[in-house]
């Protein structure tokens, strides 16, 4: 997959039902912007600065997000880097398993 990654301009997830999509996450460590339904977890996930939200089963609102991002690569450059950089911070897997830990310990208490 990194070598996809790589070689995209963008990830388009316009998903009618998600919980929290690995391919998402993948594509924010790869450094991508990303256009994706308003479902699920992915909001969230990709936050306010990731890309375009959309409405499931918006295609008119999917074409002219894909549109404005394919027009502006100097956008999907600083959205991609953003991305890559909220991946690292929020989604890390050490970090991860930290938070996991804490949440454990604290019930435990």
């Amino acid at each position: 997959m990194p070598a996809l990654y790589a070689d995209a301009d963008l990830l388009l997830l316009p998903s009618r039902r998600e919980v929290s999509p690995m391919a998402l996450l993948e594509a924010m460590s790869a450094g991508l912007p990303v256009v994706a339904s308003r479902v699920g977890a992915i909001p969230e996930v990709l936050g306010d600065a990731g890309g375009a939200l959309i409405d499931a089963g918006d295609a008119s609102g999917l074409a002219r997000a894909v549109i404005a991002l394919a027009r502006d690569p100097a956008r999907r450059a600083r959205i991609g880097a953003a991305n890559r950089a909220r991946a690292i911070a929020e989604f890390d897997l050490a970090r991860l398993g930290a938070r996991l830990a804490a949440l454990y310990d604290a019930a435990c208490a």
